[in-house]
């Protein structure tokens, strides 16, 4: 078992800063501090990842990948009340947690990337108010044991959220200097690549299907 610890480490470590820095990543982004001008970016490295705002999207990212993992597993130990019963307490408090950051994070934006809230409160409004009424929910689901409700309601929290930043943003897709369509391929780029896709879904997709069978413990037919 020794020997496997390293292994654990690692795994953890990358559990934790892949989030991180993705929300690190969303926050430059969503602040507009990286800037682009004439097809070079402008904007320093480190801009947009060492503000308070990237600190509280990291911290929100890894809140709420830890609450969807944790939901998951409430599923998957329903056989094992006492496990299940510590994965929920574990969901109770990376929700509270993601809870906490997402009200900062607004708090945040407010006095220091104040599109980014102009953009939520306006066309992405309706999903927004979903979404704040959706984490209750989740939550409730949570304590009273029904984990496959709170799977699906953490799962459209995390969907609800990002829905409301990408509609109220656009047509921006790093804003304020690129937008959707500025920033496309040429049609006969984007056509290729669909085919591509295409194609490799059809090789993907069966694979994944076995995986989840094995892994499922059912023998695969």
């Amino acid at each position: 078992m020794g020997r496997l610890q390293p292994w654990g480490v690692v795994f953890g470590a990358a559990s934790v800063l892949t989030p991180a820095f993705l929300g690190a990543a969303a926050a430059a982004v969503a602040s507009g501090a990286i800037r682009v001008s004439g097809g070079r970016v402008t904007s320093g490295p480190f801009d947009g990842w060492t503000t308070p705002l990237a600190l509280d999207f990291a911290l929100l990212a890894v809140s709420i990948c830890a609450y969807l993992a944790a939901t998951y597993l409430m599923v998957e130990t329903q056989d094992e009340p006492d496990l299940q019963a510590d994965f929920r307490r574990r969901a109770v408090g990376a929700g509270l947690a993601s809870g906490a950051f997402a009200l900062l994070g607004l708090v945040i934006a407010w006095f220091t990337a104040r599109p980014l809230v102009d953009e939520l409160l306006g066309r992405g409004l309706p999903l927004l108010a979903l979404a704040l009424l959706n984490g209750p929910v989740a939550l409730v689901a949570v304590l009273r044991g029904h984990p496959r409700v709170a799977r699906r309601a953490v799962i459209g929290q995390i969907v609800l959220v990002l829905w409301a930043w990408g509609v109220g943003q656009y047509p921006a897709l790093v804003p304020p200097d690129l937008t959707v369509r500025g920033t496309a391929a040429p049609d006969a780029t984007i056509s290729l690549m669909l085919v591509v896709v295409a194609a490799g879904m059809a090789v993907l997709l069966p694979s994944l299907y076995l995986l989840f069978r094995v892994f499922k413990g059912r023998a695969p037919v």
